[in-house]
C-alpha cells in the first residue's frame, strides 16, 4: 500500500529550528542543518547553491578547520591546444592564432572583470623544448579574451604543441 505525505518543514523537536524546509512553490528544499555521511559515504545533487543569493558555499579542507570558497577555487576556463586547434576544453569558444606563440584564448562565459589570471605551459617538438606561457602586455586580458605568449627558457616566443592554458576568477 502506498501513502502520501504532505508537509513544508521538518523541525528538531522541542524547537523552532527547521531542519528541512519545502517550498511547493519552486519544488525547492532547503537543508538548514550539516549533513554528515558515514566515511565513504556520497551526498548527490545536481544544483548546489547557496541559500542566500551572493554567498559563496564553503567547502572544509582535508585538515577540518580552513575553508574556500566553492566557486573562488574552481578553474574558470582551461584548454589543451595546438595554435588554434582545441583538443579540450572548458569555457573556451574558440582559440585565435595571432602568429608564432602568440594565442588568444576566446571565453564561451565572460569573466567578470580583466582582473583574472592564467597559468599554463607548453612544449615543441614532441617534448625536446619546454614552451613558458607569458601575458602579452601589449594585448592585455578582456573580459572576453586572454592573450598569452609562449616562450622558451631565453625569452624566444614559439609555437607550442601541445600548450594548456588555465584561467581562474570570477565570471560574469
Amino acid at each position: 500500500m502506498v501513502s502520501t505525505l504532505k508537509l513544508t518543514k521538518i523541525q528538531i523537536p522541542n524547537s523552532d529550528s527547521d531542519v528541512i524546509s519545502l517550498d511547493a512553490s519552486t519544488g525547492n528544499i532547503s537543508l538548514n542543518k550539516t549533513i554528515s555521511t558515514k566515511a565513504g559515504g556520497t551526498v548527490q545533487v545536481d544544483v548546489l547553491s547557496s541559500t542566500t543569493p551572493g554567498n559563496q558555499i564553503t567547502v572544509i579542507g582535508e585538515g577540518g578547520s580552513n575553508g574556500t570558497g566553492l566557486s573562488a577555487g574552481m578553474l574558470k576556463a582551461w584548454a589543451n591546444y595546438n595554435q588554434a586547434t582545441v583538443h579540450d576544453s572548458l569555457n573556451i569558444a574558440s582559440i585565435t592564432d595571432n602568429g608564432t606563440g602568440d594565442y588568444g584564448l576566446n571565453f564561451s562565459t565572460n569573466m567578470g572583470n580583466a582582473n583574472y589570471c592564467a597559468g599554463g605551459i607548453g612544449v615543441h617538438d614532441g617534448g625536446s623544448y619546454t614552451r613558458i606561457q607569458t601575458y602579452d602586455h601589449d594585448d592585455p586580458f578582456t573580459t572576453a579574451q586572454g592573450t598569452i605568449n609562449m616562450q622558451d627558457t631565453n625569452g624566444s616566443v614559439g609555437d607550442a604543441e601541445p600548450a594548456c592554458t588555465m584561467f581562474s576568477g570570477d565570471l560574469a
